[in-house]
C-alpha cells in the first residue's frame, strides 16, 4: 500500500512538474518584457532631454549669432558714416586749399610785380641754372651754394670780349629777397685790374655771404 502511495505521489509530482516550469518560465519572460520596457522607456526619455538640451544649444546659438550679426551691422553702419564724415571733411578742406592756394600765388604775383616795378633789373635767382642777363659781354651767369652753406652762394660769370680791342669790364652783383630787400652783394669783376684781350673769354667767380637766414628770391647784375 505505501508503495502504491509512494508511486502515486510520484507520478503526480511528475505530473505537476512541467506545469510549474512553464509558469516559471513565463513569469521569467514577464519580467525581462517589464525590463525591456523600462530600459526603452529610459533610453526614451535620455533621447528626449538630449533632444531638449540639443534644441536649446542650437536656439541660443542662433540668437548669438543674430546679435553678432546685427552688432556687425551696426560698426559697419557706423564706420560708413564716419567715413563718409571724413570724405566730407576732406573734399571741404581740398576745396579751401585750392582756394587759399589760389590766393597766395595772386598775393605771390602782386608782392613779385611790386618789387620787380620798384628795383628795376631784378631777375629770378636760380640754382644750378645757366641765367642770361642783357649785357653785352656777359655770356652766362650761374650760381651754386657755397661750400661750406655757411658762407652762402657762389657766382660765376662767363664774360666774352667779341671786339678787336681790349676792355675792362666792372660788374657787381647783388641778392635780393622776396621783398626787395638786399641780402648780399659783392663785385665780381674790378676793371681796375682785370682786362680781357680781343676775342678772350674768362670766367669770374665771387662769394655772396647772405646776411642772416633770409633766403635770396632775385638778382640784379651791374655793369659800372
Amino acid at each position: 500500500m505505501e508503495k502504491r502511495t509512494e508511486s502515486a505521489s510520484a507520478h503526480a509530482t511528475q505530473s505537476i512538474s512541467p506545469a510549474h516550469r512553464e509558469g516559471q518560465g513565463a513569469s521569467s519572460d514577464r519580467r525581462s518584457s517589464g525590463q525591456s520596457r523600462e530600459e526603452l522607456r529610459l533610453a526614451l526619455s535620455r533621447a528626449e532631454l538630449q533632444r531638449r538640451v540639443l534644441a536649446g544649444s542650437t536656439a541660443a546659438l542662433l540668437l548669438v549669432c543674430i546679435g553678432l550679426a546685427f552688432w556687425a551691422l551696426n560698426q559697419l553702419s557706423a564706420r560708413r558714416a564716419a567715413l563718409l564724415r571724413q570724405q566730407t571733411q576732406i573734399e571741404s578742406l581740398s576745396e579751401k586749399l585750392a582756394v587759399a592756394t589760389v590766393s597766395l600765388e595772386e598775393t605771390r604775383q602782386a608782392v613779385d610785380s611790386l618789387t620787380t616795378d620798384r628795383i628795376p633789373g631784378l631777375l629770378p635767382f636760380k640754382i644750378d641754372e645757366p641765367l642770361f642777363v642783357d649785357i653785352p659781354f656777359v655770356r652766362e651767369l650761374s650760381f651754386k651754394s657755397a661750400s661750406p652753406p655757411a658762407f652762402g652762394h657762389e657766382c660765376r660769370a662767363v664774360i666774352e670780349n667779341d671786339s678787336n680791342s681790349i676792355i675792362r669790364p666792372t660788374l657787381s652783383v647783388a641778392l635780393f629777397d622776396s621783398v626787395g630787400i638786399q641780402v648780399a652783394g659783392a663785385q665780381l669783376v674790378d676793371g681796375s685790374r682785370e682786362a680781357l684781350r680781343a676775342h678772350e673769354i674768362r670766367s669770374f667767380f665771387v662769394t655772396l655771404e647772405v646776411a642772416g637766414d633770409r633766403a635770396p628770391s632775385y638778382f640784379r647784375l651791374i655793369s659800372d
